[in-house]
């Protein structure tokens, strides 16, 4: 019994083990482009393992070679590829520090910006990844507006808008549930203010009144719903408003 127990561990152990194909000594004598070549060949029979290895000699063995910002390139596609995010961010982002006029940066920014976003935590959670995302995105639309990846990088920006607004609104919420106010307040104008075209931007001005009218800032409240019909009178936060201030 003893024996099978630890044949069953040492299984285990095993299971996250790294098998390689290539022998890594047989690198150190190929050319840059024979490297390049057989990291793509590896990377096209899914073993992206083995297709790191022959980017990543590239550059240790011939970093004066021009295949060495595209092997960072296609290392950190294999890292994300398989989920090494932290290799994938460091290969990425050294890439685009020391190329940073180089065409495939585009193309760097939107992977960074899709490991973040594969990294979204449920709305509950700290949206850190969430932001960085964002801030990849958005640096890749602001300064390559023409780049292939936009379209994409546009819609996963929408999503990312939606999902860090409704994470303040509820942080907002259960300040105002707990009748801290100027905490509500704060975070229910973060909203207004950076992510205006949301749907939590809509009813945060509905929680914003709220949070004015407990704290019997009359002025304030009249403001806050004025902008609320103004810029959202058809939806049903404007209509609640309304009711709300008649009472």
């Amino acid at each position: 019994m003893k024996q099978y127990l630890s044949f069953f561990i040492v299984m285990l152990l095993c299971t996250g083990c790294q098998q390689h194909e290539i022998d890594k000594k047989t690198l150190i004598d190929k050319s840059p482009e024979d490297l390049y070549k057989l990291g793509h060949k590896y990377a096209l029979a899914n073993k992206p393992a083995d297709a790191v290895l022959a980017f990543e000699e590239i550059e240790n063995s011939h970093p004066y070679s021009k295949y060495v910002a595209d092997s960072q390139i296609e290392a950190g596609y294999c890292h994300y590829k398989r989920k090494k995010y932290d290799d994938a961010i460091s290969t990425l982002e050294t890439f685009i520090q020391v190329h940073p006029t180089h065409k495939r940066v585009p193309e760097a920014l939107y992977l960074l910006g899709n490991i973040y976003f594969d990294q979204m935590p449920i709305v509950k959670r700290d949206q850190e990844n969430s932001v960085r995302a964002l801030e990849y995105f958005q640096e890749l639309c602001s300064r390559y507006p023409t780049s292939e990846f936009v379209a994409n990088a546009e819609t996963k920006i929408k999503i990312l808008l939606q999902q860090i607004a409704h994470h303040e609104f509820r942080v907002g919420m259960h300040y105002q549930k707990r009748s801290n106010f100027p905490a509500a307040i704060a975070r229910y104008n973060t909203i207004i203010e950076s992510y205006p075209s949301t749907m939590s931007a809509q009813e945060a001005y509905l929680r914003l009144i709220e949070c004015y009218l407990s704290m019997g800032l009359r002025n304030e409240v009249v403001a806050v719903n004025n902008a609320l019909q103004r810029l959202h009178k058809d939806s049903k936060w404007a209509k609640y408003a309304n009711k709300a201030l008649q009472k």
